[in-house]
């Protein structure tokens, strides 16, 4: 047990019992440890004793979400890291958008739809974009999200090629956030499906809207 100083309101150093310390790795592919409870804690004479900590019980969406994360679906997911469709820089611009600021947040997001769906020969002749464009569609069953990417790209273009311009709205960061983390999701799917056996190449040339 830990005694973590305090300064109350009157200026005065005072010390409280923290019943443990839980360290936080900033890889957000690192399977996170269970923390223990925080109902018990060490009382004066050291022994356990119980402590109502008001919990607030959990909405809907936070219950599906903790029953969607399992051992099985962790195990799932390293397991698609190791596939084609993830030896371009997918997880790591993944990643790196979710410890940026804003700005930087939307171009990781974009930057990581690229790097999930781009090929080297798309960039060889023009039109990469719409190809990208079109694999979102394809991937993700839906016209409008191509078109969305495609809104993105060019936002991103006007932002990073010196014209003068605002800061980015959040609704187009949330729609590159969640763009990215649909493809992200595709991929994985892609990545565990049993009749994937091509390359990477060949899986993503076969991406038709």
């Amino acid at each position: 047990m830990l005694l973590a100083p305090w300064e109350d309101w009157g200026g005065r150093w005072r010390a409280f019992e923290v019943p443990w310390v839980y360290a936080v790795d900033d890889d957000l592919f690192v399977r996170p440890k269970q923390p223990p409870s925080a109902d018990y804690v060490l009382g004066d004479d050291e022994k356990e004793a119980f402590f109502d900590a008001r919990r607030v019980l959990l909405k809907d969406g936070g219950a599906r979400i903790s029953e969607w994360l399992t051992d099985r679906r962790w195990a799932e997911l390293l397991t698609a890291w190791r596939s084609e469709l993830f030896q371009t820089p997918v997880k790591h611009f993944f990643v790196k958008a979710f410890l940026e600021e804003p700005a930087d947040e939307f171009l990781a997001h974009i930057t990581t739809i690229e790097a999930a769906l781009g090929l080297k020969s798309d960039y060889e002749s023009r039109g990469a974009t719409g190809r990208v464009a079109a694999r979102v569609s394809a991937l993700l069953g839906a016209p409008i999200q191509g078109k969305d990417y495609r809104e993105l790209f060019n936002f991103r273009c006007t932002y990073l090629h010196g014209r003068s311009m605002g800061p980015i709205s959040s609704d187009s960061r949330l729609l590159a956030r969640r763009l990215a983390r649909q493809v992200v999701g595709a991929l994985v799917e892609a990545a565990l499906d049993p009749s994937y056996p091509q390359s990477r190449e060949e899986y993503l040339k076969g991406l038709r809207s």
